[in-house]
């Protein structure tokens, strides 16, 4: 891909990108006069729980889609990843089930009232995951951009209305699935996704599962180990050694500060992902992308980080307003932070490397060791009564250092890949 044609395609991402972002920063201002921290927390836990399911509903097939040249093969892992989801979420019903005892775990007798949003939510995961990686597969960035913003708009909006009216957590659910469904129906209308649906039998999925074995067998694992860690794990570390208020604070500043993140590198790695793929299969260097790619988002992190250092705990106070100081400490939090979002900003838009390379299961050992390290750390921190800060910075030294071992090793699978074609 020429540069002018890279920064076309970007620009086309990160103008949807942009405004589906600046969107909840538009209405957080409102949304934390109408929602209590608790609340967010609550909300945070429901939707970890479901995104545990909800990442391996289609059996991470989603992500094969954009891979085959032929399109009846992309249509053959299209339909088996509709199959896997179906499956994920019966599944997924077992946390509606045993909603009690996860209240009883989670010493919060609250979440079991909201645990039969679950399984709706794993569907939704995997419709828009199918839908979405379909139009990734033809390139049209517009498309995509289209859908960033009106999922940002339903959702924030939604979660508005909802919470003016008096729905509470459920609101912010509510509008979260709305703002998953109506951007399938959107693309199922305006794409018209078809198939001929003689081709589709017991034959072609276990075709397609063996062929992509590694999606549903190591990548599903590694994907739901991620989910785990980073959210089922972590939140339940923070809501229990410090309370519901600190997680819902958490997982504000979570969201708020990871938005430009997000912003940047979803739009590269999307781009990375599509190119990388098609320069693998047509013998093509790699490197190439990859200096492009590394460029582009430390022009933006660097700025960012030290905007956030600096001025983290002031921002967070005004932007939400003086009645809500304690959002000053969520700024806080957002400083013992930083190093996580650095390599974020570095890692997160090549992270498909793996499984473009098919070393997805070493991908997994690795993240397992980072996840596990990090964990220790926060758990070590709270147990030892060091606090909600220091905590959590040990928690981000740690996983920064996995971070740099993850861009070691892209790197090296890159320098393996171009030395092999000359």
């Amino acid at each position: 891909m020429s540069d002018k044609k890279f920064v076309k395609n970007f620009i086309t991402l990160l103008t949807g990108n942009t405004i589906s972002q600046l969107i909840p920063f538009v209405v957080a201002s409102f949304l934390t006069r109408i929602y209590l921290p608790t609340e967010f927390g609550l909300f945070s836990n429901v939707l970890a729980l479901s995104t545990l399911f909800g990442i391996v509903s289609c059996g991470r097939l989603e992500l094969a889609i954009p891979l085959p040249k032929e399109k009846n093969k992309a249509q053959d892992i299209l339909f088996t990843a509709l199959l896997f989801t179906a499956l994920v979420t019966i599944i997924s019903l077992i946390v509606y089930i045993f909603s009690s005892s996860i209240g009883d775990f989670y010493n919060d007798q609250k979440l079991p009232n909201y645990l039969f949003y679950v399984p709706i939510c794993v569907l939704s995961f995997g419709l828009l995951g199918v839908t979405n990686n379909w139009i990734l597969r033809n390139k049209e960035y517009r498309v995509l951009s289209s859908i960033k913003i009106l999922q940002s708009i339903i959702n924030n909006f939604g979660a508005l209305y909802f919470g003016y009216i008096g729905f509470g957590v459920h609101g912010l659910l509510i509008a979260w699935l709305l703002s998953q469904f109506i951007p399938v129906v959107y693309i199922l209308f305006k794409e018209k996704i078809s198939w001929n649906k003689n081709r589709f039998n017991k034959s072609v999925v276990m075709d397609v599962l063996i062929n992509y074995k590694d999606f549903p067998l190591i990548n599903s694992l590694h994907a739901f180990t991620d989910i785990f860690a980073t959210q089922v794990v972590l939140f339940w570390i923070i809501s229990t050694f410090f309370g519901d208020d600190n997680l819902g604070l958490f997982t504000q500043m979570n969201k708020y500060v990871k938005a430009p993140v997000i912003l940047i590198t979803s739009s590269v790695s999307q781009m990375f992902y599509v190119e990388v793929s098609k320069a693998i299969n047509d013998g093509k260097l790699v490197m190439p992308f990859l200096k492009q790619t590394l460029k582009t988002t430390i022009i933006f992190a660097i700025p960012f980080i030290i905007i956030l250092f600096f001025f983290a705990p002031i921002m967070f106070s005004i932007f939400f307003g003086t009645k809500f100081i304690d959002y000053g400490l969520a700024g806080e939090m957002a400083k013992c932070n930083l190093p996580i979002l650095f390599f974020m900003f570095i890692v997160s838009p090549i992270s498909g490397l793996p499984i473009l390379f098919k070393k997805q299961k070493k991908a997994f050992l690795m993240s397992v060791f980072g996840y596990s390290l990090g964990l220790i750390g926060i758990y070590i921190g709270a147990y030892n009564k060091l606090g909600i800060y220091t905590s959590l910075l040990i928690y981000s030294i740690l996983f920064s250092v996995y971070y740099i071992m993850l861009l070691t090793w892209y790197i090296q699978l890159i320098k393996k890949h171009d030395v092999s074609i000359g």
